[in-house]
């Protein structure tokens, strides 16, 4: 079955968007195997990642996630196809709630940053 995209006068739903706050590609395994806790992936899936492509690695990504209060947006052409991440060019202003509070996502900032030996 094919998937269409949506017409240019449709809206798209978003009940969440991420923000990202710093990155770092994770070349050695064992910094990668102090977050397998962490994160989604079991340790299986993180090691058959960790081991594609050309240069052995994973990017970590830590990112602030917030829940939209308005829920729909009008479609845009830059959301379409198979994407992880899309970049959304628009003021997102008070319509966002932050998924954990501060002293809760500082907590896991500071769990992930000692777990990969970053300063």
């Amino acid at each position: 079955m094919e998937e269409r995209e949506p017409a240019e006068a449709e809206e798209v739903e978003l009940q969440f968007v991420a923000r990202l706050v710093w990155s770092r590609f994770l070349s050695d395994w064992r910094s990668v195997s102090r977050i397998v806790h962490l994160q989604l992936w079991n340790e299986d899936l993180l090691r058959e990642r960790f081991a594609y492509g050309e240069k052995e690695g994973l990017h970590l990504l830590m990112v602030r996630v917030y829940r939209t209060e308005k829920g729909k947006y009008p479609w845009d052409r830059s959301l379409g196809g198979c994407r992880s991440w899309v970049k959304v060019e628009r003021p997102w202003g008070e319509e966002l709630t932050p998924v954990l509070s501060e002293a809760e996502f500082g907590s896991r900032e500071r769990e992930v940053r000692a777990a990969v030996e970053i300063g």
